[in-house]
């Protein structure tokens, strides 16, 4: 994407009025959007969706992975914990 400013002519007649600096900086007048930049709109955003689909699987698996290996460690801390306990009480 081309970041640049281009700037602008000096002209010969000094007005008070902004002088757009951007060809694409003048103002854009709504009924002047056709058919094709609303499709060409639509399937931008459609595709901006689509290829965020896959982070947002990434993101359900890496949790669902953290959330078994949090419980799986839970359960094992448990397990510890009664064990010390079974063996630290006295035989009767």
């Amino acid at each position: 994407m081309n970041t640049n400013v281009l700037e602008a002519h000096p002209s010969p007649v000094r007005s008070t009025q902004h002088v757009a600096t951007h060809p694409s900086a003048g103002s854009l007048d709504a009924s002047r959007s056709t058919a094709a930049d609303r499709r060409a709109l639509r399937l931008g955003m459609a595709l901006i969706i689509w290829g965020r689909r896959n982070v947002d699987r990434a993101d359900a698996r890496t949790r669902a992975a953290a959330h078994g290996d949090n419980e799986r460690s839970r359960i094992d801390r448990e397990w510890a914990a009664e064990r010390a306990l079974l063996l630290s009480a006295p035989r009767r």
